[in-house]
């Protein structure tokens, strides 16, 4: 899997992810969807963005995909690894062989940056002390949401 030529995105803005999968079987593949599987921040679950293909693989030969990716404030600051899951089926002479699976993991990455934009600024209070957790959370999630805690 080549690497993109710039990494850096910003919190919202999007960012094309070209891949390129080469058909190294002895039949013609048909790619039907590409998932990327990326790092969240606060302990969810992994983030997923699919895209849908329909984009046919000859025997031999490489095919470019391309995958636009909008990171919201729950993707991973900085450095943000992915995975690429492919789904894909073999094109036989009387239609399609079963569904089959491949998962590439950790090929690549992008470089989450805050956003440049500034929207204006939100009051974070908190009474506990044992919130102080929340409150820097609500925080870290607000600067990337455009909006400036304080």
């Amino acid at each position: 899997m080549p690497q993109p030529l710039s990494h850096a995105v910003e919190y919202y803005g999007t960012k094309n992810i070209r891949l390129i999968f080469t058909n190294i079987s002895g039949t013609v593949q048909l790619l039907e969807v590409v998932t990327l599987q990326f790092q969240p921040d606060i302990g969810t679950a992994p983030l997923y963005v699919d895209h849908a293909c329909g984009v046919e693989v000859p025997i031999g030969k490489g095919q470019d995909v391309v995958l636009p990716v909008t990171p919201n404030p729950l993707y991973l600051q900085h450095t943000n690894q992915f995975s690429v899951m492919v789904r894909f089926r073999t094109v036989q002479e009387v239609g399609l062989g079963a569904q089959q699976t491949e998962t590439f993991r950790d090929c690549s990455y992008i470089i989450v940056g805050k956003p440049v934009v500034d929207l204006g600024q939100v009051f974070v209070s908190f009474k506990q002390p044992e919130d102080l957790h929340y409150a820097e959370l609500v925080a870290r999630l607000s600067a990337r949401a455009v909006v400036q805690a304080y």
